[in-house]
């Protein structure tokens, strides 16, 4: 069995962009394995024997198999000491963002994008997604009026989390011209060492 991170994924996803990007600002190497989710290979077959959620992404490491994009964020942090957290009431902080996340800014935002760029969506639901795209959007705005990064002065997993479907904001229609923290915030993201897009990643 070997120690290579392997990271199954797609470059459409933003889930599985998260994993590729704390790779990548970490410097750790790692290779990439595209899963087809036009084809739907991630429903059946060898890849839903080894992931029963039957999504992106998943990654290998060693005796390791992780299913959950937060879950690898959280292994990785652990595995190279990097964008983790600073002590017990730092972890709670980064824990309640990342979970946040996926509840409200990957709902509003993320499937926003997928249901106006992928598929057309019924406008009673664009329009459900919209409220919770724009409360989410908000809520980062306010946070990132008082600090720098999520939760301090330093970016976290947290940050890597949110930032990756936050940076999508404008391609699923919403307006971020009222939210110049945000947009400084994505801009700093950016301006990490190592970070590079989706097509760099996950190609």
């Amino acid at each position: 069995m070997t120690d290579e991170y392997v990271l199954h994924g797609h470059v459409r996803s933003g889930n599985a962009y998260k994993p590729a990007l704390m790779l990548a600002l970490t410097d750790t190497p790692y290779r990439f394995v595209e899963v087809d989710l036009p084809g739907a290979e991630q429903t059946g077959g060898d890849y839903r024997a080894k992931n029963v959620f039957a999504k992106v992404p998943m990654m290998t490491h060693g005796q390791a198999t992780m299913r959950q994009s937060g879950t690898i964020l959280l292994y990785l942090a652990a595995q190279t000491g990097q964008f983790g957290s600073a002590g017990p009431a730092h972890r709670l902080q980064v824990s309640e963002w990342m979970f946040w996340e996926q509840e409200r800014l990957f709902v509003g935002v993320g499937r926003s994008r997928f249901f106006r760029k992928v598929v057309t969506g019924d406008p009673a639901v664009l329009d459900w997604l919209a409220t919770i795209g724009n409360d989410a959007l908000d809520t980062l705005e306010a946070q990132l009026n008082t600090t720098e990064f999520l939760t301090g002065s330093a970016a976290t997993i947290a940050d890597i989390a949110c930032y990756c479907y936050a940076r999508l904001a404008e391609e699923a229609d919403f307006d971020m011209s009222s939210r110049p923290a945000t947009v400084a915030w994505r801009d700093r993201m950016e301006a990490l060492p190592g970070w590079a897009s989706p097509a760099d990643l996950m190609t």
